[in-house]
């Protein structure tokens, strides 16, 4: 029997696994193999793509399925098949240029497919409209960037009253909005690993908007310190800044 047995230990990468230059620290690293080691499950809930968790497999002992896009598909870590996806209605791709500010939306991008990415660019000299019509399903989730926090988070506001209920609106960081299928999210994604795994436990550690789903459907949620505010409220425990190992500190100090 392992100290960790049955426990599913599910972190963010930006933010909080990663330091600022965007790298797992060697402590970091070495608290997540002695956790696998004694029977714990490690995995990654992040934004990115499946390409990013064959990068990360090569540096983190990953031994449980891995959320890529924010939950909308989920990737087994040996073989990199895609084992489940939670895809956006196609209604989505009519939104975008109502959602998108004029003057602060300067590129939208749109996740398909086998995991692929459609770009539209202000400065393309082709309009938002119609820009996505002929990409097919599944559509996974779609991003608008701004060159502006409040523009962003002005966006977030207003599709989240206009469209409640039919999609979930959250930032990954600052300027970035995603448009994510209704039932999808980080949080949801944790619940079908679990299922997958058979874990009794389920931790999830986070910073940012699109973690709080995450913190909330684990057994226990973990803020790491210089996590926003709605994060830290959504958490049942906070740990050290990501800047000071966090994964280290939860793994060596309060699981």
């Amino acid at each position: 029997m392992g100290r960790f047995d049955g426990i599913l230990l599910c972190s963010d990468y930006d933010g909080t696994l990663a330091g600022p230059d965007g790298k797992v620290s060697p402590e970091n690293a070495q608290a997540i193999r002695y956790f696998t080691e004694n029977g714990g499950l490690f995995t990654l809930a992040t934004s990115r793509s499946p390409d990013f968790v064959r990068q990360m497999c090569a540096v983190l002992p990953l031994n449980a399925p891995v959320m890529c896009l924010n939950g909308g598909a989920i990737v087994d870590p040996e073989s990199f098949r895609v084992l489940e996806i939670s895809p956006l209605p196609q209604s989505a791709k009519a939104i975008l240029p109502q959602l998108a500010h004029p003057e602060a939306t300067y590129q939208v991008d749109l996740w398909y497919g086998d995991c692929q990415i459609i770009r539209w660019r202000l400065d393309s000299g082709r309009p938002l409209a119609g820009a996505f019509d002929a990409v097919p399903s599944p559509l996974f989730k779609a991003v608008l960037i701004n060159s502006q926090r409040e523009a962003a988070e002005r966006i977030r506001d207003t599709a989240k009253e206009t469209y409640a209920g039919l999609y979930r609106f959250e930032r990954s960081w600052p300027e970035g909005l995603e448009i994510l299928p209704a039932n999808g999210g980080k949080g949801s994604a944790l619940g079908r690993i679990k299922a997958h795994t058979g874990a009794k436990r389920t931790v999830g550690i986070g910073d940012f908007e699109n973690d709080v789903s995450l913190l909330e459907a684990a057994d226990c949620g973990i803020a790491v310190a210089n996590a926003l505010p709605c994060v830290k409220q959504a958490a049942d425990l906070m740990t050290v800044e990501n800047t000071q190992h966090a994964l280290r500190h939860v793994i060596c100090e309060m699981l």
